[in-house]
């Protein structure tokens, strides 16, 4: 038999809404990680290579057939580098949207676990509630009976009338209706239990009563007291102000992408291939020069108009 707290345990680890809100706050987390990649630089290796003939015209004294032919045969792999050095704060903008939606992700997790808690809380109440009604309207249908058979025995020793009994026995017909219609309410509490902790409603769930449990704690704080407290501990709220502030950082990084970047490239590759040209007096033959080809410098860009 599970008591509530036993419950509550049981839905936080198997409820699936637990784990999407988990899921979430990782991917908020991972957002972070992203961000901070762009403050790092750039390598990429490249490589393009192939057979390419091209024609060019010339002069008939320089090529009798008027034009010349070159075939390449090439590789070429080229390794480049770029970091952005400075973006008046799109960057850091970024950052912070993205603690800020982690912030939001955290605490929507931690509500999740609190509308949870409640949901099972509310249920097993709920379900204790209709069980306890189900005894008084069993004790009602027992009282009813004893109501009625006392009547019929008093109108068979001649002390009691007719319409007595009819009464008594309408009386015992209504308690018997009333503790079918509370018991008809009892299986649906016990899907909304089962719905609540996350399990399927087909399986079987033994609670312990509500009333075998220890009572609880008076409340001796002020109301206001209790409403500041909820106030504090409400991460839905809290995290209304996260949200508030990544908004707040998106506009700054919307503001920084008015202004320039200035960032730093380099490369640095070698043609690895030959060449041959043709259409000339006398063809050139296949040559190479496989010698690196290297560059490093700073790249400014500033959008002035984009419509």
């Amino acid at each position: 038999r599970y008591e509530l707290v036993e419950l509550i345990d049981l839905a936080q680890r198997l409820n699936p809404e637990t784990r999407v809100a988990w899921e979430s706050a990782i991917q908020a987390a991972i957002g972070i990680g992203l961000v901070q990649s762009e403050y790092y630089p750039v390598v990429t290796l490249a490589a393009i290579g192939g057979y390419q003939t091209e024609a060019f015209p010339a002069p008939p004294n320089v090529a009798p057939s008027g034009y010349f032919r070159a075939n390449l045969e090439t590789f070429v792999p080229t390794l480049t580098l770029q970091w952005l050095l400075l973006d008046f704060g799109r960057r850091s903008a970024a950052m912070d949207a993205a603690k800020q939606n982690l912030l939001a992700a955290n605490l929507g997790f931690n509500r999740k676990h609190q509308e949870i808690i409640f949901r099972v809380q509310h249920a097993f109440l709920a379900l204790t509630s209709v069980r306890a009604k189900i005894a008084v309207a069993e004790s009602s249908v027992n009282s009813a009976r004893a109501v009625r058979e006392s009547a019929e025995a008093q109108l068979r020793n001649g002390l009691a009338t007719l319409p007595e009994v009819s009464l008594a026995r309408q009386q015992e017909a209504q308690a018997a209706f009333d503790v079918e219609d509370v018991r008809a309410t009892e299986r649906d509490a016990e899907v909304a239990l089962a719905e609540s902790v996350g399990i399927l409603p087909t399986t079987p769930l033994q609670i312990t009563e509500f009333s075998a449990l220890p009572p609880p704690a008076a409340l001796e704080d002020s109301v206001d007291k209790v409403i500041d407290q909820a106030l504090a501990r409400r991460p839905d709220l809290i995290a209304k102000v996260a949200a508030l502030r990544g908004k707040d950082a998106a506009v700054r990084s919307a503001r920084a992408a008015y202004y320039p970047t200035l960032s730093l490239s380099s490369n640095f590759n070698t043609v690895a291939g030959w060449v041959e040209v043709t259409g000339g007096i006398a063809p050139t033959g296949w040559f190479s020069a496989t010698e690196p080809s290297y560059g490093v410098g700073l790249s400014f860009e500033w959008n002035l108009f984009e419509g």
